[in-house]
């Protein structure tokens, strides 16, 4: 009977050891920020071990803290932060933060722990490339289309909230084009606003697909990783190319600057009018006195020596009839 009972403590204390640590949305931010890498499962509440992915992560657990130093496996039920990293799937949802940067694992993928493991191991630092005005073009070769491939890029901004919430997922969506293309960002209004300019770029988000000197527009309002899988391996080609353009040249982007600037400033006599009204008027005035003076200042000695002029001009005349 002893035995029996201790057999019984052991088994509810693994079990209790393997179980994944269930917390709250203020727990989970805080560990985000002490931890390098956590795995994170978004589940609904009380869904116990049926829950998606959870028998296999709590399979995973002791490889991945051993293989990802000071790692945390952590859940999290209801969470409102889920919309964040998975806005169109929500629960369940897998996500592998690395240094902040998160990596969804796909529902259409295999959930053994094996493929989970491995899928995360493969990919333990951020894929997304940044680009920006002065790396763009070296690293691309968008216009001569050599040497570095194809280039999967979407268009952002701060602002945009559909960007935000598109991080994990375009993540993601460069995890499973690893192989063959390159997937980054570009920040429209800050760093590559003179790329944005170059592809005709004014909104956010916005996805191209750069190929062999010419790029595709991704039309789609699916923001899902599978569409944007399938438009980089196959889809765009039922899109009309478009040629890249050669990068303006400096002095090119020194005219348009001062252009841009010219046609942001004020007009100068509504500012005059509305900000400084006696200024305006009072040289209003100095300017039509100054016209008066002008046409009224010829004196007794001009008009003396204009007629004298008419009077020889017309002897002259009289000379000639004779």
């Amino acid at each position: 009977m002893i035995f029996k009972l201790l057999i019984l403590i052991i088994s509810i204390s693994c079990i209790n050891s393997a179980a994944l640590n269930t917390v709250s949305d203020d727990t989970l931010l805080d560990n985000i920020r002490e931890h390098k890498y956590i795995l994170i499962l978004f589940a609904k509440k009380n869904c116990g071990q049926d829950c998606k992915y959870e028998q296999s992560v709590v399979a995973l657990k002791e490889e991945f803290e051993n293989t990802f130093n000071e790692a945390k496996i952590l859940k999290v039920e209801n969470s409102q932060l889920v919309r964040l990293y998975n806005p169109i799937k929500k629960e369940p949802a897998l996500v592998f933060l690395r240094q902040g940067v998160p990596l969804i694992y796909d529902e259409n993928d295999p959930d053994t722990a094996d493929d989970i493991f491995n899928f995360f191991s493969e990919h333990r630092d951020p894929i997304v490339k940044e680009l920006d005005d002065t790396n763009f073009e070296h690293l691309t070769q968008a216009s001569t289309g050599s040497t570095t491939g194809d280039w999967f890029v979407q268009f952002y901004d701060n602002s945009c909230i559909d960007c935000q919430r598109l991080q994990a997922q375009w993540e993601t969506v460069a995890a499973k084009l690893k192989i063959r293309m390159n997937v980054a960002r570009v920040n429209r209004v800050t760093k590559g606003i003179l790329t944005a300019k170059r592809f005709r770029v004014e909104t956010s988000p916005v996805f191209i697909l750069i190929r062999q000197g010419k790029f595709y527009r991704y039309n789609l309002k699916k923001y899902d990783i599978e569409s944007f899988v399938g438009f980089a391996s196959s889809w765009f080609k039922s899109v009309g190319a478009e040629k890249v353009k050669v990068p303006a040249s400096e002095f090119d982007n020194l005219i348009d600057g001062i252009v841009s600037k010219l046609k942001t400033l004020p007009n100068i006599k509504e500012l005059a009018l509305n900000e400084y009204p006696i200024v305006f008027y009072s040289a209003a005035a100095l300017i039509v006195i100054f016209v008066l003076l002008k046409l009224f200042k010829k004196g007794p000695k001009e008009v003396k020596t204009e007629t004298k002029k008419e009077e020889k001009q017309a002897k002259k005349n009289v000379k000639k009839e004779k």
